[in-house]
């Protein structure tokens, strides 16, 4: 839809409009919420650096999108004007467009904050549940009458542990220090009932992340709150020795920022390469369009979107199809691999760098 209206080159403003619209939205939010300063700058300051923040706003994602229209949202209603309070149902009501998880982890925001406006007006009170069940109507309805998935995905193959810890080569991920930290402030937190409601938010992050790692920026905004908590009652308390402190300081900034230059330098890594562009682009404009195109299930949102062709394989199919698949992709021997390709009628196959770098040169 934006192609249809604005020009491509265009496109690449897209993810730093919706990075600095959601840092400032973030910054308004945590000042009327009356945070204090110091972190509120140090949240963000995790959040920017943590390697799932840069893939979401160095592409045009659906968080991007969310993220953006949450953080909007909650900006109006924390205005306590009635007139703006209401307006919020806009970006409100459109974040839940996207799927069922991301909106139920916005009603437990919304939910949270009205549970914390006991002492408040009791008008803006009622203004706020009137709209969390609006929100919570609309999420409803876009998944019953509108089709919105329960998830999105799946976009590639999952991975937990890599998946999280960025240090370990994956796509996205937190630093380890990071969680470090997190840890820390878990434990620092543990006995304040003021904190309570964050443990909420993880008892749902945690199984919406195992359930789909590509959720992992809904565990990381709860993640980096503790770590925020971890770093600020850390470096508070007294130590008896203050070279020893202010080492320790510098060790966990140097390796938060090191963890982050080094994703970096990997994501320029991430696909489609031009090379692989040219070669999706060659298959659209040359290969029948009933063809259809074997590779790996990483590559079928490329082949689909690119080449223009339906890809044998996807994390969508059955367990039969995908027993295929892996008789072929692991198959060291011709008098294997081509009667399976020539039975289902598979004639060509895709096979992308990545590929190469996976599996072994025989195979």
């Amino acid at each position: 839809l934006i192609q249809t209206y604005i020009p491509s080159w265009t496109l690449s403003f897209i993810p730093l409009i919706l990075a600095f619209t959601s840092i400032i939205l973030g910054l308004k939010v945590a000042q009327r919420l009356e945070l204090s300063d110091h972190f509120s700058f140090l949240y963000l300051a995790l959040m920017i650096i943590s390697p799932v923040f840069v893939l979401t706003f160095t592409t045009i994602s659906t968080y991007s999108y969310f993220i953006s229209l949450m953080l909007m949202g909650l900006w109006l209603l924390i205005s306590y004007h009635k007139l703006w309070c209401y307006l919020s149902l806009l970006p409100l009501m459109l974040a839940t467009s996207f799927d069922l998880l991301s909106s139920l982890f916005l009603l437990l925001i919304l939910g949270a904050y009205y549970y914390h406006q006991k002492k408040e007006k009791k008008e803006h009170r009622i203004i706020v549940k009137v709209v969390l069940i609006i929100t919570a109507a609309a999420a409803l309805g876009h998944y019953l009458f509108f089709n919105t998935p329960f998830s999105l995905g799946v976009f590639y193959s999952h991975n937990w542990l890599s998946d999280l810890i960025s240090d370990l080569g994956g796509i996205s991920g937190v630093s380890l220090f990071a969680l470090l930290l997190a840890a820390g402030g878990f434990i620092l937190t543990w006995k304040e009932k003021r904190y309570y409601f964050l443990y909420l938010f993880l008892l749902l992050a945690i199984p919406i992340y195992i359930y789909r790692t590509q959720y992992l920026f809904l565990l990381t905004a709860t993640l980096m709150l503790f770590s925020s908590f971890g770093f600020i009652r850390m470096f508070e308390r007294r130590w008896n020795l203050e070279s020893i402190k202010k080492f320790t300081t510098l060790l966990v900034i140097l390796g938060l920022l090191f963890s982050t230059l080094t994703y970096l330098n990997r994501i320029t890594a991430l696909g489609p390469t031009p090379n692989d562009i040219e070669a999706l682009t060659w298959i659209k404009e040359n290969i029948p369009e009933e063809k259809t195109v074997f590779s790996i299930p990483e590559n079928s949102e490329y082949i689909r979107y690119f080449a223009q062709k339906e890809p044998v394989f996807s994390f969508e199919d059955s367990l039969q199809k995908n027993e295929l698949v892996a008789k072929i992709l692991n198959s060291s021997y011709t008098s294997i691999t081509f009667p399976l390709l020539k039975q289902n009628n598979l004639s060509i196959i895709y096979f992308s760098p990545r590929m190469k770098q996976e599996y072994p040169e025989g195979q």
